[in-house]
């Protein structure tokens, strides 16, 4: 930890500074706030590929070697999920059920898509975050969630970013404070499942004890999530 404190992380800053430049994660959102039309993803010209390239090598390289870590559960022993969902995902009468193409086989993760996004420098070099603002502006509900025990997607992470969101609720997320969430059981038990901070039409939801893929850890916890965001637009 303290390697990584002293020497790791202040490199790797320097490597993202050169690759955002002068300008902060969200400018380009600002100008078009007004916008009917919908916010370019379109690298910004401040940033190029071979600096974000270097950043995302260097950071994810570092944070790697440094700490042995499973990035999708860093808890001791932690396994990887099966994959045998899949199978079901590709059957027909899943297909059917859900209204999908037959023409189109469900992949987990394409290795193609992948290798293109990579080699511009997706994962740094375009943010997420103009288009999260544009639409929490228009007052669309958002739900964000995360695994607390996730590396790769850390909850301190996306909580950092929900609260840098810059949107006419700022204030008022940055303000609030956290709130036990928990899920029923039949028996009419509450279970404790997590914690949320939410304001206006934003929130943020901490998993307990569920790595990257939430559902796989904590089914239940996860259908009772959805079914109340659906529902409701929040989370209580």
């Amino acid at each position: 930890c303290k390697y990584l404190e002293k020497v790791i992380n202040p490199q790797c800053l320097s490597a993202l500074e050169k690759c955002y430049g002068a300008a902060d994660a969200t400018t380009s959102v600002h100008s078009l706030r007004d916008n009917a039309t919908c916010v370019s993803l379109e690298p910004e010209p401040w940033r190029t590929s071979s600096e974000c390239a270097y950043a995302d090598r260097y950071c994810n390289g570092a944070l790697s070697w440094t700490t042995y870590a499973n990035t999708y559960d860093v808890r001791v022993g932690a396994r990887m999920p099966p994959d045998d969902y899949i199978s079901y995902l590709q059957s027909k009468e899943f297909m059917t059920a859900v209204g999908a193409n037959p023409e189109i086989q469900y992949a987990e993760c394409s290795d193609s898509v992948f290798d293109q996004f990579s080699s511009t420098s997706d994962e740094v070099s375009r943010s997420a975050m103009a288009s999260m603002e544009y639409i929490l502006d228009r007052k669309v509900p958002m739900l964000l969630y995360t695994g607390d025990a996730d590396f790769i997607c850390n909850w301190y992470g996306t909580m950092l970013v929900a609260r840098a969101l810059r949107w006419h609720g700022s204030k008022t997320f940055q303000d609030a404070g956290q709130v036990p969430w928990k899920w029923p059981t039949t028996s009419g038990k509450r279970i404790d499942a997590g914690e949320y901070w939410s304001a206006d039409n934003l929130t943020f939801l901490r998993v307990y004890q569920a790595g990257h893929e939430v559902p796989y850890y904590q089914p239940q916890a996860s259908l009772y999530m959805l079914a109340q965001f659906l529902w409701h637009k929040q989370l209580y």
